[in-house]
């Protein structure tokens, strides 16, 4: 039995941090990305993702993971993933009417 093809994916912040803050053990990460991208999958995420990207940004630049000039740097990469924002009141109104939207 196959599975149905997905046409959309909602994307965590953690997902979207790693990429960009570009972690360790960040290799799944970025092949899941480059299969959704593969597939031409449409990334969504709720508008708050913009938030908690640049909160990780900044705790990762306050612990001295990443150069604390980086920081504008790293969140207009992430500003520059084709992610669609939705607010976060339209979230629970494509959940229910899309049976292939999967939350990653």
């Amino acid at each position: 039995m196959t599975e149905p093809a997905v046409s959309e994916v909602c994307v965590d912040a953690s997902i979207a941090a790693k990429l960009v803050l570009n972690e360790e053990r960040s290799d799944p990460t970025s092949s899941l990305w480059r299969g959704w991208e593969h597939a031409d999958v449409d990334l969504i995420a709720p508008a708050l993702i913009t938030r908690e990207v640049a909160n990780a940004i900044r705790v990762a630049a306050s612990r001295g993971r990443i150069d604390r000039h980086s920081v504008a740097e790293l969140y207009q990469a992430f500003r520059e993933l084709p992610i669609t924002l939705i607010p976060h009141y339209e979230m629970p109104r494509l959940h229910g009417s899309s049976s292939s939207l999967d939350v990653v």
